[in-house]
């Protein structure tokens, strides 16, 4: 399918396919493993509006999915209570919170870290009562760039650091984040209010849908 009819589920591309990897050649291939014990995939058309594919996304109450959609396909495994892991690589990547969390609508520090880190142009998120979209453009780049700067020099320092303590990788991500201008997370309330325009300050554009369905 050409770029120009990509259906409206799936990111277009906003610069030159062979800089875009470039940007990511340092991480190029840890992205890349495949879906492990896979679901039977969701059918999807290219003609369907993109708000209506995701909310055919599925969602648990008590554990996370994670998975990549196609041009026709939803594709997905069930991943751990609190963490989804999928093929960063693709171009949109989706994973659902457990319905049941209180934080189940709004996004981890971990989901924007990832979303910078590796590959993917598009990122879909299913909470309980929301759908939220990441979507990199040429504003992101900066934020990518100085985030691949910083871990160049940091990763294993500061990873070694992080890895002795109680916060483990959080207190990494929390680092990382931060070096990249996003204010530390002082309270769940502050965070659940003020979340899109801290995400949109990296340079990540940032979509809101209401859920509109029932959860499984």
């Amino acid at each position: 399918m050409f770029e120009g009819n990509l259906p409206a589920y799936l990111p277009k591309p906003f610069m030159d396919e062979h800089a875009f990897q470039t940007l990511y050649e340092h991480t190029n291939g840890v992205d890349d493993f495949e879906l492990g014990s896979e679901e039977i995939p969701i059918a999807i058309s290219a003609s369907m509006p993109a708000e209506e594919v995701y909310r055919m996304l599925p969602s648990a109450p008590d554990f996370e999915y994670g998975g990549f959609i196609t041009e026709n396909e939803i594709r997905y495994q069930v991943c751990g209570d609190d963490w989804a892991t999928t093929q960063y690589r693709q171009a949109c990547v989706w994973h659902s919170h457990p319905t049941d969390n209180p934080n189940a609508d709004v996004p981890s520090g971990n989901d924007v870290y990832h979303f910078l880190k590796w590959r993917s142009r598009r990122a879909v998120t299913i909470g309980r009562d929301w759908i939220w979209v990441f979507d990199k453009s040429l504003s992101t780049i900066p934020t990518i760039e100085k985030l691949r700067s910083w871990e160049e020099k940091n990763l294993v320092p500061r990873m070694m650091h992080w890895m002795g303590t109680d916060r483990k990788i959080k207190g990494f991500i929390e680092e990382a984040l931060e070096v990249l201008g996003l204010p530390p997370i002082k309270s769940n309330s502050e965070w659940k209010e003020n979340w899109p325009e801290l995400v949109r300050a990296l340079g990540v554009g940032v979509t809101k849908i209401r859920v509109e369905k029932t959860h499984g």
